[in-house]
């Protein structure tokens, strides 16, 4: 093995650990190695043949290295792994959490939603329940009772809920700032938020600076067309051959 390969071979072990060392050329002819492992650790130090051509003498150096590596306290520096691509693919842009106060008004806002069909049931039913009740036969003796004339109920007005409105239908293939998205939607911003962090989860939608758009369809591969070309030139070779066995 020849001096600069051994030195590699050194030298990628030494970084392993993290630690640094120097060599020179010893009276013997053999490769002398001095490292620190810390300012508090005696210095070592360890030789090595420079023409050893057997890699079992290599790996027993190797392990004696280490031994005294792990004598100084020191521990195999394992790298890092790389974050997989496909997992960067499909990571969700990350979103500061929600306020306890857009909570809050998230949730009153779905309390009113109730509470409105409550109201609007309540009122069906009173209604289906008049019209199935008997009226009591009113005495001969007792005058008719006078009609009184009650203005129209007022029908009630429900809040538009916000569940009915999709935000993938205010969107199009241009960017959009979330107010914009709002004032389409008549929405306050953080729930209109909250439905495009949802469509961004699923990949219908991409954030960029702030602003949102509809994730566009794959391209399609652009094929050439060669079918007419094709033909022509089997046109021509079988003209070719016609005209070849004419008489």
């Amino acid at each position: 093995m020849a001096e600069d390969s051994v030195i590699k071979l050194i030298s990628s072990e030494f970084k392993l650990w993290g630690v640094k060392f120097q060599h020179q050329r010893s009276n013997g002819g053999h490769i002398e190695l001095a490292w620190q492992a810390s300012p508090d650790k005696p210095v070592r130090k360890t030789y090595l043949a420079h023409t050893g051509s057997d890699w079992r003498g290599w790996l027993n150096q190797r392990a004696q290295v280490r031994r005294l590596f792990q004598q100084d306290g020191l521990s195999l520096k394992k790298p890092e792994k790389p974050e997989p691509l496909l997992h960067k693919a499909l990571s969700v842009p990350k979103e500061p959490p929600e306020k306890p106060e857009d909570q809050f008004k998230a949730m009153r806002a779905e309390i009113a939603d109730l509470t409105n069909f409550v109201l609007e049931l309540g009122t069906i039913v009173s209604t289906l329940v008049d019209k199935l009740t008997p009226q009591a036969p009113q005495p001969a003796e007792m005058p008719a009772p006078i009609p009184i004339f009650l203005p129209p109920a007022l029908p009630l007005k429900r809040a538009p809920s916000t569940r009915s409105k999709k935000a993938i239908d205010y969107l199009s293939l241009n960017w959009n700032s979330l107010d914009a998205i709002a004032r389409d939607m008549e929405l306050e911003p953080f729930l209109v938020k909250r439905k495009l962090v949802y469509l961004a989860k699923l990949g219908k939608v991409e954030l960029s600076d702030g602003r949102w758009r509809k994730t566009p369809p794959p391209k399609k591969p652009k094929t050439k067309k060669i079918a007419p070309v094709i033909a022509a030139r089997k046109q021509k070779r079988n003209g070719h051959a016609v005209n070849g066995h004419r008489h």
